[in-house]
């Protein structure tokens, strides 16, 4: 699974896009309870949650590295397995 953050904006408003693809059918419970539950329109396997303040980045963030070590990091893209 992989993860990585993009800045977007909503109304003139800047917010942060949490990133999650390449999951599979057992990381669903996971992210259920994290609040990844967005599905990208078109495309397999990708999730997301839109943060609007640093502190809800930060609860996602954190409840997403609560769950899965990360084992490798390419640029923004951090590479997950679960714990």
């Amino acid at each position: 699974m992989t993860m990585h953050l993009s800045k977007i904006k909503i109304d003139g408003v800047t917010a942060i896009r949490v990133n999650i693809r390449k999951y599979t059918n057992d990381d669903i419970p996971a992210l259920d309870v994290i609040g990844i539950t967005e599905l990208e329109t078109g495309m397999s396997a990708y999730r997301y949650a839109i943060c609007h303040t640093p502190e809800e980045l930060e609860r996602v963030r954190g409840a997403v590295l609560d769950a899965y070590a990360i084992i490798a990091t390419d640029g923004g893209t951090v590479r997950l397995s679960a714990k």
